[in-house]
């Protein structure tokens, strides 16, 4: 499981986002809860920075506590502050406790590096070294716009504390790495940049979990049995359920959801979609939901898993396009990320990036099988001979190669690129949604 300072404070369950579809006989065996529970909106972690001598300075306990008193009367003034969970939750309330060494449980610095793959190293080790931290968790009964205001109320006051402090924030959900202004612009975004979602092997295929979903009433949502090349049509599939998910007041009755990107609220989130979709592509598709059977890395929320019906490919090719595209339409996609890539996108880097921004690069990597396997590199360093970053992908079969590791990738091997916005917003991967529809 991730690691969370209070992971044993909470019982976590579904609220707002849904009547879930009827489960299966085993599911009471494999469910996260037994009956829907406040959503808990937030779990931030706030570590702060080493004293500049031996000991913490006088009144800095002091100081900590007022800067919270004042981020929670400034940002969460509804939610009452409770030291434990009561029993009976009869309103918002925000659980704060302040943790030294001996209860701290940092994130595993490798998985942290992995989710947050700008940070840097001074951040990291802040984290990873701090003798004191704030844990802020806030539970908010409600509907879809009550929790919606409370995740950004909840950003906020971590922002406040974090920038008091001198804090570094670490969401405990979703493993990111934010400092007091990519916190604040946080709290202006939406669902896709307040989830993720991991990939990792699963059998001969993948499996993708999101995480960060719980706080807005909704249960994590999970996707089986796919392909490395369908990779990119998943994440895209999986931004579109949650949106989905999130905008609509609740799952539809039965166990269907009927996916239109046409239906968008978000104009944002619409555009991205929009723009991912091939000629052809009718942006319309059904998936069917269950009751998954959980894993023991799986979140601590609900889940549900997606069922693409009939089947993925038909299901990525109706959403994105249904036009198979020849070595020729890949080849010219290439050109154009990587003309777009040694352009204004390295210009971009080259002047830094926003707090929370993230440039990838797709790198060629060495099969045991005499193959090429292509993955995702998070840069971190480029240099005209060399581009140095964390790898994002799980190899399936590089010897001596695993997600989280240091790797370098040749410029003129780069084939595409893909650039995050702070908000979750997504530039580039043109080969992505070509390559999915030949998969």
């Amino acid at each position: 499981m991730l690691g969370r300072p209070l992971a044993l404070m909470l019982a976590l369950g579904l609220a707002a986002c849904a009547p879930a579809p009827d489960a299966p006989p085993a599911a009471p065996a494999t469910r996260a809860v037994d009956a829907p529970r406040a959503p808990r909106v937030a779990a931030l972690t706030v570590y702060l920075p080493p004293p500049d001598g031996a000991a913490p300075a006088p009144g800095a306990a002091g100081a900590a506590d007022a800067a919270i008193a004042a981020a929670l009367a400034a940002a969460l003034p509804d939610h009452r502050r409770v030291e434990t969970v009561p029993a009976a939750l009869e309103g918002p309330v925000v659980l704060v406790r302040s943790l030294d060494r001996t209860s701290l449980q940092p994130p595993d610095p490798g998985r942290l590096r992995l989710h947050s793959p700008g940070a840097s190293a001074a951040a990291l080790a802040q984290v990873a070294q701090a003798e004191r931290a704030v844990a802020l968790v806030v539970l908010t009964p409600g509907d879809g716009p009550t929790l919606a205001a409370a995740v950004a109320a909840a950003d906020r006051a971590g922002a406040h504390i974090a920038r008091a402090t001198g804090g570094l924030v670490v969401d405990d959900d979703t493993l990111q790495l934010l400092d007091a202004a990519a916190l604040e612009a946080r709290a202006t975004a939406g669902v896709l940049a307040h989830s993720t979602v991991r990939v990792a092997p699963d059998g001969a295929g993948l499996r993708a979990v999101s995480l960060g979903l719980g706080r807005y009433g909704c249960p994590e949502l999970v996707l089986s049995g796919f392909s490395a090349g369908q990779t990119a049509g998943v994440r895209a599939l999986l931004d579109l359920v949650r949106q989905s998910l999130v905008e609509r007041p609740g799952l539809p009755t039965g166990e269907r959801l009927v996916l239109d990107i046409a239906q968008l609220a978000d104009a944002e989130i619409q555009a991205a979609q929009l723009g991912a979709m091939l000629p052809g592509a009718t942006g319309q598709a059904t998936v069917g939901l269950r009751w998954p059977q959980r894993r023991e890395d799986d979140p601590e929320n609900a889940l549900l898993e997606i069922v693409p019906e009939p089947d993925l490919a038909t299901v990525l090719l109706a959403l994105y396009g249904t036009e198979r595209p020849g070595p020729d339409l890949v080849a010219q996609a290439r050109d154009a990320a990587r003309a777009e890539l040694f352009g204004p996108v390295r210009d971009r880097f080259a002047a830094g990036l926003p707090p929370d921004a993230r440039l990838l690069v797709k790198g060629p990597f060495a099969a045991r099988d005499g193959g090429t396997e292509w993955m995702w590199v998070a840069v971190e360093r480029w240099e005209d001979a060399a581009i140095t970053g964390v790898l994002t992908n799980t190899p399936h079969d590089v010897p001596g190669l695993h997600e989280g590791a240091t790797v370098t990738v040749a410029p003129a091997d780069v084939f595409d690129f893909l650039y995050v916005h702070p908000d979750g917003r997504t530039e580039g991967n043109r080969t992505g949604a070509l390559l999915d529809a030949t998969d």
